[in-house]
């Protein structure tokens, strides 16, 4: 299954992309963890907008460590069946994608309509609707 040879070794400067990678995920979690702490911490981000950022956030954090988690095991750590089965990793990657650049949309979409339809506004994004 997996396209690298049997007798493959990684050597240090693939293990050294591996640390920094994923220490560069790891960290990035752990900022998106403080912004969703902040989100239910502050009360002006109870709102439809607060809503879109702690979903955004949540589909960012998940991202992060997924992929901190697989390239660590991967690269740094040399877990054969990880590279072997890295396919899956893939997929739920561009899954995140989609949710992540969808999120966007709607936070933009939500700003939009509250500078050009202010009045519109709370039909839209209500506190009921929005997730």
């Amino acid at each position: 299954m997996s396209i690298l040879p049997a007798n493959y070794t990684l050597d240090t400067d693939d293990r050294l992309a591996g640390v920094l990678v994923s220490a560069e995920c790891f960290l990035g979690a752990f900022l998106i963890s403080l912004v969703i702490f902040g989100c239910f911490k502050i009360p002006s981000m109870r709102t439809p907008f607060g809503n879109l950022t702690m979903n955004q956030s949540t589909s960012q954090i998940i991202a992060c460590l997924s992929n901190g988690i697989f390239f660590f095991l991967a690269l740094v750590i040399d877990f054969r069946p990880i590279v072997d089965y890295s396919f899956i990793n893939g997929a739920i990657s561009l899954c995140l994608l989609g949710i992540i650049i969808l999120s966007y949309f709607l936070m933009s979409l939500n700003r939009l309509t509250a500078i050009t339809l202010p009045f519109q506004y709370s039909w839209l994004f209500g506190y009921q609707d929005s997730i």
